[in-house]
């Protein structure tokens, strides 16, 4: 009876019909869009193996290893393969993190709104995991709560909002960007903060004390890489944590458009004596990449590492996540 039904529908319909009830049941199987969400394709990220990745993340467990794997996968597909093409998103995203897509979303949207950010901001690494610290365990949460977390690149006072869910006894921001300071202030009134819970510093953190010109845009991708006018000092967070003692540092966020290395530099000795947990991004250039895991792992500090990704949907923000030894248990949930 089955082969005389298909016999019969194929006979009735012709091959172009046929095709075209495929490309529907397809539609609907699979994520398919005019185009998915728009790659960065950069010359920084060009010629990198599998198995240089192998090599530098020597010492990181499987999933952190394959995170960067698919990161620079992803940074390698030239334009011409998805833009203003019908594409299979799942051919270019991780598979499974579109269904968390409507949630991140929902979430965002009702942080933009209740926190007075931008309405045109939405990152994802931020409102939704906070940075990292969403995903890390109870007991890693409890090594740094009351302690004093940084927030290098504070952009609008995002990160800092974000952070002071984890009860933290201060917040040091650091933003470099005149505007963007003026955005922070605005925002922490908006949202009620007491002033005592949070310290925002117009110096941006690098490997020395010294003043560099940067181009400032009013956004959260200020990056003191690109030259310019604004006349701004950077100072290594060990010569500033000297100047100002807040106490015991807990947290070292960083996102700061490529210059996470040279601001790691400039914090060895705080790290060394706080012990501070780690959420530091290493997607911007390939001295990121590489450099910041490199560095810390030829500082034998003890630490356990992970690579995540903190915008999972399209697989961008790869942060590197550091916990001290001495912290029982899992770092991540």
């Amino acid at each position: 009876m089955g082969n005389r039904l298909y016999y019969h529908f194929k006979r009735l319909f012709s091959p172009a019909f046929k095709d075209k009830i495929k490309l529907l049941f397809l539609i609907l199987k699979y994520d398919w869009r005019i185009a998915p969400a728009e790659f960065t394709l950069s010359p920084l990220f060009e010629g990198i193996s599998e198995e240089e990745i192998n090599k530098k993340f020597e010492g990181l467990d499987t999933e952190s290893v394959n995170v960067g794997k698919y990161f620079i996968k992803r940074r390698n597909i030239p334009p011409s393969q998805y833009l203003l093409q019908l594409c299979n998103r799942d051919k270019y995203y991780p598979h499974n993190t579109k269904y968390l897509e409507k949630t991140i979303s929902n979430e965002i949207l009702k942080m933009t709104y209740e926190m007075h950010f931008p309405p045109e901001y939405g990152d994802v690494a931020t409102l939704y995991f906070h940075n990292g610290l969403r995903i890390l365990s109870e007991n890693v949460l409890d090594y740094i709560r009351s302690s004093v977390f940084i927030d290098a690149g504070a952009y609008c006072g995002d990160s800092a909002i974000m952070f002071l869910k984890y009860e933290p006894h201060k917040v040091i921001s650091f933003e470099p960007s005149s505007a963007n300071r003026e955005l922070y202030k605005n925002i922490m009134r908006l949202n009620h903060i007491p002033e005592e819970k949070y310290f925002l510093c117009d110096r941006g953190l690098s490997s020395e004390d010294t003043t560099v010109f940067f181009s400032e845009k009013s956004n959260g991708s200020n990056s003191l890489l690109t030259e310019g006018n604004q006349e701004v000092k950077v100072v290594k967070l060990d010569s500033f944590l000297q100047e100002y003692d807040f106490g015991r540092i807990g947290l070292i966020k960083a996102d700061l458009e490529g210059m996470g290395l040279k601001a790691l530099s400039g914090a060895e000795k705080t790290i060394r004596k706080h012990r501070p947990v780690l959420a530091l991004s290493i997607y911007h250039n390939q001295e990121e990449f590489f450099g910041i895991y490199s560095t810390l792992k030829q500082w034998n500090l003890n630490y356990k590492f992970k690579v995540v990704s903190l915008e999972p949907v399209s697989h961008e923000e790869i942060t590197l996540l550091g916990v001290p030894m001495e912290v029982e248990g899992p770092v991540i949930k």
